[in-house]
């Protein structure tokens, strides 16, 4: 089935609004985090919305800190 028929279903269009909304809130959480916890927290988030296997996430160094790389599996 093609994913556009997927959505269509309102169960999947609501947790496509409820994953968008978790989405844009994780930046004003990130606020004190360093590259580190950033990168494991987005990988959190990702793998259980997109329901995937194995999330590689990686985060440039933030100042003088050193860039973050971040691999999670289910």
């Amino acid at each position: 089935m093609p994913w556009v028929d997927e959505l269509s279903e309102p169960q999947e269009l609501r947790r496509c609004i409820r994953d968008l909304v978790a989405l844009s809130t994780l930046p004003a959480i990130w606020k004190d985090y360093n590259s580190r916890q950033i990168a494991d927290s987005a990988a959190a988030a990702l793998l259980s919305m997109l329901n995937a296997d194995v999330i590689y996430v990686s985060v440039p160094g933030l100042r003088d800190e050193p860039a973050a790389e971040v691999m999670r599996t289910s």
